[in-house]
């Protein structure tokens, strides 16, 4: 479940999730993944930056990071 959020990410609210899993991108893999996403090369980087703590967190087996 966690992978699939979006709303952890500064400027990312429900619209944004929403928009995105409508687009096919339904969690962060797939965000990677994409070719086309229709939001700014700005707020890309900043999902992928913001996505890259969580995954080492979660793969880290630390839930005190959320």
């Amino acid at each position: 479940m966690l992978t699939h959020s979006f709303q952890h990410i500064p400027g990312i609210g429900a619209k944004t999730e929403r928009q995105l899993w409508e687009s096919g991108i339904s969690g962060w893999e797939s965000f990677f993944k994409a070719t086309s996403i229709s939001l700014s090369n700005k707020r890309i980087e900043t999902i992928k930056d913001y996505i890259e703590a969580p995954k080492h967190h979660l793969a880290g087996n630390n839930p005190n990071f959320f």
